[in-house]
This record gives C-alpha cells, structure tokens and sequence, in this order.
C-alpha cells in the first residue's frame, strides 16, 4: 500500500464577505519536498496556510495531513 502525501489539498475553496479568495485549489506535498507559495498580495496564500495548519476551514473541499483530516485527528494534527 502507498504511503500517504505528506499533505493534500483537494478542491480548497474560501470566500470572505462573498469574495472568492482560493477557487478550488490543489496541492500535493510528499515526504521530502520542498514547496513554495509564490504569488502577488491577496491570491490566498495565507489563506491556503491557514487552512492547512487547521487554523481556517476551507468553505469546500478537504484537506489531509498524513492522510488523516482534523476532523479524524484533531489535536494530534494541529500539535
């Protein structure tokens, strides 16, 4: 069986006050990578981090840290 990504991000989709701030996003992050978000002011990046560290639920999509989501792991994930 295949180890799980690092990280995975499927279909992220957030929006403030009606405005769409990440329109589907995804991103795959293996064991060993190095990865860079890269982009002008307001594109999302803090909003993409914010939602990976558990800090920010994304409106749609899902988001998996080790294969586990925060809803299964919860406090393990975010320590």
């Amino acid at each position: 069986m295949a180890e799980a990504s690092l990280i995975e991000v499927r279909g992220a989709t957030k929006r403030y006050d009606r405005k769409p701030i990440l329109r589907g996003v995804d991103l795959t992050v293996d064991s060993g990578e190095v990865v860079a978000l890269l982009g002008a002011n307001g594109a999302g990046k803090t909003t993409l981090m914010r939602i990976i560290s558990g800090l920010s639920r994304p409106d749609r999509g899902d988001v998996r840290l080790g294969g586990a989501t925060f809803e299964a792991g919860g406090h393990e994930l975010r320590r």
